[in-house]
């Protein structure tokens, strides 16, 4: 993964730093959530035997550069060195493997993750997306489609504007999955009003190789 700088309006070396983040706490309850939606869909595919044979529990990482090292593993792409790693999880087991890796950029993140099922139906999937929006407490409301390059395809990218139902700051939120060989790869990017700039961030997508 290549670090790259981003022009956003307001550089993360000069924020305000005296503006508490977003959420306390808010990546552990994405976490948490994530792992739920993981052990619900084992027990669809398996019944309640999926249940005891959770042996291999989510492992979370924290580290900047353990943190690194799994995004590099779901996808390579341009991440700006705004971008801080937050946190990380991974997941493999009988039933499926699972990973995913957030950055943190002022009150907003990055989030890619990647997901495949190794037993039952192939194509039923965890709702990452909706489960991360309600995590976050986003109320989300106009969506536009826009079809975006990477990897010399045209991929659909959901371009959405959402508040906050807590503080009622206005987000912008980008959304897209790419599909290949069974397995599910998700980029989610959230970030505040004053923090998006729509050009920068096609550009960081497109660079997805």
């Amino acid at each position: 993964m290549t670090e790259s700088s981003m022009n956003f309006s307001e550089d993360a070396s000069t924020a305000d730093t005296s503006t508490p983040p977003k959420k306390s706490g808010g990546c552990g309850k994405t976490l948490l959530i994530v792992g739920g939606i993981g052990l619900f869909t084992m027990l669809l595919c398996c019944g309640v035997g999926g249940w005891f044979a959770w042996s291999v529990m989510p492992k979370v990482a924290t580290n900047p550069a353990e943190v690194t090292a799994i995004s590099k593993e779901i996808l390579e792409m341009d991440i700006p060195k705004e971008f801080r790693p937050e946190s990380a999880i991974s997941m493999n087991n009988f039933a499926m493997t699972m990973k995913m890796a957030t950055y943190k950029y002022n009150a907003g993140n990055l989030t890619i993750g990647t997901f495949r099922m190794k037993v039952g139906d192939q194509r039923q999937k965890p709702d990452f997306q909706q489960s991360t929006n309600q995590a976050m407490n986003l109320q989300m409301g106009n969506t536009v489609v826009h079809e975006l390059t990477v990897r010399g395809e045209k991929v659909p990218f959901r371009f959405s504007e959402a508040v906050d139902t807590d503080s009622k700051k206005d987000y912008h939120v980008v959304e897209g999955e790419l599909t290949s060989a069974g397995t599910t790869t998700f980029l989610k990017l959230v970030l505040e009003e004053g923090d998006f700039n729509e050009n920068e961030v096609v550009k960081m997508i497109e660079s997805i190789r």
